[in-house]
């Protein structure tokens, strides 16, 4: 049997899920008035999870983390432009997702919960270890 559509429409509602999340996190977070947001437990353990996922696929896109055992579960994601886009969409909506929190987390720090101040930290500790890696060989001594 073949399920790599259902692997693609998976990945696709991971990504718009991550989204949806995140954008409504951050909404409430924005709309808070100088206390900490009230988010719901059970639907920040799923964005937690959902950017755990895709901060792994980001951190791997750019360089900064390898991708190590099998990786069976990809081979279907590396057959064609389609699969490729539908994952390169995700990492570009981690990169945006992380980027929009943690201007809301400079800008919002008192109404931030700890739960989406932690997407913000990680998101700048990856951009951190790119323009590291970036300067890694440039700076090297021949």
């Amino acid at each position: 049997m073949n399920f790599d559509a259902l692997k693609k429409f998976l990945i696709v509602v991971g990504i718009l899920g991550f989204v949806g999340l995140h954008g409504y996190f951050l909404l409430k977070i924005v709309r808070a008035d100088g206390v900490t947001a009230d988010l719901s437990g059970v639907a920040v353990g799923i964005g937690a999870t959902l950017t755990g996922v895709l901060g792994a696929a980001f951190a791997v896109a750019m360089g900064v983390k390898e991708i190590a055992g099998n990786n069976r579960g990809m081979d279907a994601f590396r057959a064609g432009p389609t699969n490729e886009q539908i994952l390169t969409v995700g990492v570009w909506t981690y990169a945006l997702v992380g980027l929009a929190s943690t201007l809301v987390y400079v800008f919002n720090s008192d109404e931030t919960p700890g739960s989406i101040s932690s997407l913000a930290l990680v998101f700048v500790g990856y951009v951190a270890a790119v323009i590291s890696n970036a300067y890694k060989g440039a700076l090297s001594t021949p």
